[in-house]
């Protein structure tokens, strides 16, 4: 029996593939493979290899991982096609993995053993992460998407752990203030 592939999968299932290419297309530019955290690492349940991590490393990836994930939710925001949980929920949750990665073993190390070295940049790095969320959660076109998935949301047949995902990002471009004016925003 042959089944039938529905171009609408096929599409996200390209352009899901097109956004990771490019990320780590870009990622590759901003950060030297040298950086232990150019790749997930390959130690048991992917724990960070400390031995290589140094201070140095923290900055540029940080860095790399925020504009990567500027880069992957302008791609969402920009996407032409009709806002789907698929495209724009989870999108979403697939953005931010290097900064995601580098940010928590950031942290974990901060708050265990810190010097004045990750002090400072911890203050030199708040800001943009704190820029980098009013760039996703101030995103008219980013919100617009959520929004319409949200209306739809019970139309949709989500499971609740999808449909509650979708109620929490809305909720966090209310409390971000999606819905100001851009005056106020």
């Amino acid at each position: 029996m042959i089944k039938i592939i529905d171009c609408k999968h096929v599409l996200l299932c390209t352009a899901l593939w097109f956004v990771q290419n490019n990320a780590h297309a870009q990622m590759q530019k901003d950060l030297p493979s040298s950086n232990p955290f150019y790749t997930t690492s390959q130690l048991p349940y992917h724990v960070p290899n400390f031995n290589k991590i140094k201070n140095a490393d923290y900055r540029p990836a940080l860095k790399a991982g925020i504009k990567q994930q500027l880069q992957e939710i302008e791609q969402i925001a920009n996407n032409t096609a009709t806002p789907t949980f698929e495209n724009t929920a989870v999108a979403m949750e697939r953005t931010g993995q290097l900064l995601a990665r580098v940010n928590n073993v950031f942290n974990l190390v901060t708050g265990a053993n810190t010097n004045p070295e990750l002090q400072q940049l911890q203050e030199d790095i708040a800001p943009e992460v704190a820029s980098l969320n009013d760039a996703i959660y101030l995103n008219t076109k980013l919100f617009k998407r959520f929004e319409t998935v949200y209306n739809y949301r019970l139309k949709l047949q989500l499971d609740k752990e999808s449909k509650r995902l979708i109620e929490y990002y809305y909720q966090q471009f209310l409390l971000a203030g999606a819905k100001l004016s851009d005056a106020d925003k």
